[in-house]
C-alpha cells in the first residue's frame, strides 16, 4: 500500500482501521454475492465523515477521493444485510466501524506488552501481548515482505456483531504474508 503524505497527525505513528468486515462462523470474510447497491447521499458522508477522518481514515493513494474509499467498503462489506440497506444502512455500518475502533488503542495495547517499532518479534509474542489485553485466543496478523524482511501490515481482530465484544477469531494456519520467522512493526512519518 502506498500511503499519502504526509500521514494524517494521529496516523503516523499509530494504527489506522481499514475496514469492518463481516465474517462466517469459520473466519472467512462473507463474499459479496453480487449484490448491487445505490450510491450512498452526500448527507450520510456530511454526518459521518468528521469522526471517519479521525478513526477511519483514508491514507491510501489509490483512493482519489476517502469518500471513494468508505463507499467500497459499504459496497464490498456493508451491504450484506447485517447493517440494512440504503443511506440507513450504510451510516449504521459506518457508526459501527467507528465505535469499534473507538475501543481499541493498538498503540498503546502494544507499547504496554514492551513491543516497540523497529524490533524484531515473533508472531506468537504479539499475539500473547494482544491475548493477554483483549482476552482472546486468536488474531490474525498479516504481514508484507521487501526483500528478507516482513513487516507487519495488518492486525485482524474479531468483534461479536450484536455485542461489539472481542471474540477469539477461529484458528486459521494460514501465514497471512507472515512466513518469515520475525517481523516488524515498521514507523511511518
Amino acid at each position: 500500500m502506498n500511503c499519502v503524505s504526509p500521514l494524517p497527525q494521529w496516523y503516523a505513528n499509530n494504527f489506522s482501521m481499514h475496514g469492518l468486515w463481516p465474517a462466517k462462523i469459520d473466519g472467512k470474510t462473507i463474499p459479496v454475492g453480487g449484490k448491487t447497491t445505490p450510491p450512498i447521499s452526500e448527507g450520510v458522508f456530511e454526518r459521518v465523515e468528521a469522526s471517519m477522518d479521525i478513526w477511519w481514515a483514508c491514507i491510501d493513494l489509490q483512493w482519489k477521493l476517502r469518500t471513494d474509499f468508505w463507499e467500497n467498503e459499504w459496497i464490498k462489506h456493508g451491504q450484506m444485510g447485517l447493517w440494512g440497506q440504503g443511506d440507513t444502512g450504510a451510516e449504521s455500518y459506518f457508526l459501527d466501524g467507528i465505535k469499534a475502533r473507538q475501543k481499541i488503542d493498538l498503540l498503546q495495547i502494544l507499547e504496554k506488552g514492551k513491543i516497540a517499532f523497529n524490533t524484531e518479534y515473533t508472531k506468537k509474542q504479539v499475539v500473547d501481548v494482544l491475548h493477554s489485553s483483549l482476552g482472546v485466543e486468536n488474531v490474525y496478523l498479516a504481514c508484507s515482505s521487501r526483500g528478507k524482511s516482513y513487516f507487519l501490515r495488518e492486525l485482524l481482530i474479531c468483534l461479536n456483531k450484536t455485542t461489539h465484544l472481542y471474540i477469539s477469531c477461529p484458528p486459521d494456519n494460514s501465514p497471512r504474508g507472515c512466513s518469515g520467522t520475525t517481523f516488524q512493526i515498521p514507523v511511518f512519518h
